[in-house]
């Protein structure tokens, strides 16, 4: 009899069918709601992706005469070639300056207190709060007095400040997982600033410092707006010659460049994940 007793008191106690329906229900409910939402954001890429083996001149659904001739196209049209190597160039410069600025200010305002931080960083995180055109405007208004409209540098400037937030954001989440005892330490054992923050403090860092060039990277290769007020008649990049491909001949190799950047940015966000997956294994090792 105990023992009837001891088994019975230890056996889970039965959920009721109704219940059990109703759970299994609500779970399938969520999987169907989620799946919706992963086709609703995915489904505009595969299309992108679907038209740029299109081997007709203009864009049809489904394709017709698939094939790769527009990537043929792309790679043998020194407009678009030429589209890609300013971007490419003018995107690295701004990632430079994003990522040194943006670094420096993270390390500056984490070790220090003073009235008015918070508003200095709300002016840093401004670039992301604000319209782009409107950024784009005052841009335009700053360089026009200064005739560097069209100037490389200029664009690459203006890049690099939309750049910032992104680099002082990940810096920041990394400085505020940092022991600075470490930095005491080395001090007190002979080294000075600039070798304590070489070998101690930039090496912990390292993987948030690549994410937010790799960030400033991708913000400045794929933004259109800055460029169409800054560019002029002759700087263009890759997501302005798509932007005028939209307006004066839109074709399937619109839809190959989409494609590409498309490629390019997952590879970039992928080699981060990568790089940061092989440091934190190396920390735990």
């Amino acid at each position: 009899m105990a023992a009837i007793q001891t088994t019975t008191a230890g056996r889970a106690p039965r959920i009721p069918l109704r219940m059990r329906v109703q759970r299994n229900l609500f779970r399938w409910f969520y999987y169907a709601f989620v799946g919706a939402i992963f086709v609703f954001l995915i489904a505009p890429i595969a299309i992108v992706i679907h038209q740029s083996f299109n081997g007709v001149g203009y864009l049809s659904f489904p394709i017709q005469n698939p094939g790769l001739r527009w990537y043929r196209d792309i790679f043998g049209n020194d407009v678009w070639m030429r589209a890609i190597r300013t971007g490419l160039s003018l995107a690295l410069i701004a990632a430079v300056i994003s990522t040194l600025l943006g670094t420096m200010a993270a390390w500056a305002l984490s070790r220090v207190t003073f009235r008015g931080k918070s508003l200095v960083l709300a002016l840093m995180f401004s670039p992301i709060v604000a319209p782009t055109i409107i950024l784009a405007l005052a841009f335009y208004l700053f360089f026009a007095d200064l005739q560097l409209i069209g100037n490389k540098y200029a664009i690459a400037a203006a890049y690099g400040v939309l750049g910032i937030p992104y680099s002082l954001v990940t810096v920041t989440a990394a400085l505020t997982q940092f022991d600075p005892t470490q930095e005491h330490a080395a001090a007190t054992l002979g080294a000075g600033p600039l070798r304590v923050l070489w070998h101690i403090t930039l090496p912990q860092i390292a993987t948030s410092i690549f994410a937010g060039f790799f960030f400033a990277f991708i913000l400045a290769f794929d933004e259109v707006i800055i460029i169409t007020f800054l560019g002029g008649g002759e700087t263009i990049t890759l997501a302005r010659q798509m932007w005028n491909s939209v307006r004066y001949d839109l074709t399937p190799v619109l839809a190959v460049a989409g494609t590409l950047l498309i490629a390019f940015s997952m590879g970039i966000f992928l080699l981060v994940d990568i790089i940061s997956t092989m440091r934190d294994r190396r920390r735990s090792g």
